[in-house]
């Protein structure tokens, strides 16, 4: 994820959505200085908890077991009361025409909240994401700052988001989040 990580300039706020890409993006910050990061997933906050620079705040909430969120009513107050530089935003779907969407409606508002607490947002996902749409609707496109992606989204289909994406040399990861936990603990 460096071409997202390479904007971030410490002293910064963060706020990492839930997600095995945006704990990728997690982990490439591990370097950086003097950040806050605000996360609702419990396992980038389990990783975050063991980088000695960074701040770590986690929203709360009720915690949806299956992808270790935290999601309702108070994590969205949660993340009222702070004002992030970045906010980095996974996808169920990408699509020109219906935006960013997300096939579980208990996340929608939690998202929403993260985008409105940022100054920017970032979506990072895979590349077989778009050209779909799910059930509930997250955020037009005009709403996000950029999408990235890996290199294998075809040409035809990048050509739709215009300036907007960016297609990463670096692979974006779609490994299982305990597979990527592993092997960040082993090093």
């Amino acid at each position: 994820m460096p071409s997202c990580t390479r904007r971030v300039r410490s002293p910064t706020a963060l706020i990492h959505d839930s997600g095995s890409t945006t704990y990728e993006v997690a982990a490439a910050l591990r370097t950086h200085e003097s950040l806050t990061v605000i996360t609702n997933d419990l396992r980038i906050a389990k990783f975050i908890a063991t980088v000695p620079d960074i701040r770590l705040l986690v929203t709360g909430g009720e915690l949806l077991g299956s992808v270790y969120t935290l999601v309702g009513d108070r994590a969205e107050a949660f993340l009222a009361d702070y004002a992030a530089d970045w906010t980095f935003l996974g996808a169920d779907a990408i699509h020109p025409a219906a935006g960013i969407t997300n096939t579980n409606t208990l996340e929608v508002p939690i998202k929403r909240a993260m985008i409105a607490a940022a100054v920017s947002t970032i979506v990072v996902t895979d590349s077989s994401k778009f050209g779909h749409h799910t059930l509930a609707k997250v955020a037009a496109l005009d709403e996000i700052t950029q999408i990235i992606t890996d290199p294998q989204l075809p040409t035809g289909t990048a050509e739709q988001y215009g300036d907007q994406l960016t297609r990463t040399p670096h692979r974006v990861q779609t490994k299982s989040r305990a597979v990527i936990e592993d092997e960040y603990s082993a090093r």
